[in-house]
């Protein structure tokens, strides 16, 4: 568990084997935002030359495209020098798309977007 980052990182046994460069985790808390569920993020250590360099967090969207009859998605990928720094500004890049599409009214909102509200909607209590 890691407890010192923006977005409150932890680690969750999905019952598989999982590199030491790759993770599933969730979110459970963004400090000023109250969460109706934990978020699931995938957190990848990138290595250059044997080193890992950057860890990257990553949360996708639901999408309304689609492509070869899967969803193409709308990844939103913070990236930090630790996985704490790659969860942060995940969070950061969550908190700012609600920040802007919160209050939009849906009729302006074309399909990607408004499903991207609803999904925020339904993930923000406040």
């Amino acid at each position: 568990m890691v407890d010192d980052s923006l977005g409150k990182l932890y680690d969750v046994d999905i019952g598989a084997d999982v590199s030491d460069l790759a993770a599933h985790r969730v979110i459970l808390q963004i400090p000023d935002y109250r969460l109706s569920k934990p978020l699931e993020i995938a957190v990848i250590g990138h290595r250059e030359q044997g080193v890992v360099v950057e860890y990257s967090a990553t949360h996708y969207l639901p999408s309304t495209q689609y492509e070869n009859g899967a969803p193409t998605g709308n990844a939103l990928v913070g990236r930090g020098k630790t996985p704490e720094e790659a969860g942060d500004s995940l969070c950061e890049l969550i908190v700012g798309l609600w920040a802007d599409l919160k209050d939009v009214p849906k009729e302006k909102l074309g399909p990607e977007p408004l499903l991207q509200q609803q999904y925020l909607r339904t993930l923000f209590l406040n």
